[in-house]
């Protein structure tokens, strides 16, 4: 290592902590500017969106979920009606989420419906 201004060369340990101290510092500073631009705000927006996205998990979640059998070439509902033909117990929820917002293309289709190698599929 360099030698310092004190004239004794510098170790490995007295470098991190210079840099550790400096750290220290820069963080100490973001903390003391006021809230994160990461704290939720509540709102009837953000309520909706948290809506949307649960909702969109749960139906990802039954996309993804072999036991109703394929998913791709088929609509949410059009796979949900056949698992019910075949005894599979779909969830109702996912009935019930699909036919409330059955003019939305996130809701009715797959996630596969718009995936970059399946779209010859769904033309």
């Amino acid at each position: 290592m360099e030698s310092s201004e004190g004239g004794h060369q510098m170790s490995i340990n007295d470098y991190m902590k210079v840099k550790k101290d400096v750290n220290r510092t820069s963080n100490h500073s973001r903390k003391t500017q006021g809230p994160s631009l990461r704290t939720k705000i509540n709102s009837p927006a953000t309520d909706v969106s948290d809506r949307l996205s649960e909702d969109i998990k749960k139906l990802r979640q039954f996309d993804l979920d072999a036991t109703f059998g394929p998913s791709i070439d088929s609509s949410r509902m059009d796979r949900w009606n056949r698992a019910e033909k075949l005894g599979l117990n779909p969830p109702s929820d996912i009935k019930a989420l699909v036919l409330e917002h059955e003019d939305n293309p996130y809701y009715t289709y797959s996630i596969w419906h718009h995936h970059p190698l399946l779209t010859s599929a769904n033309d």
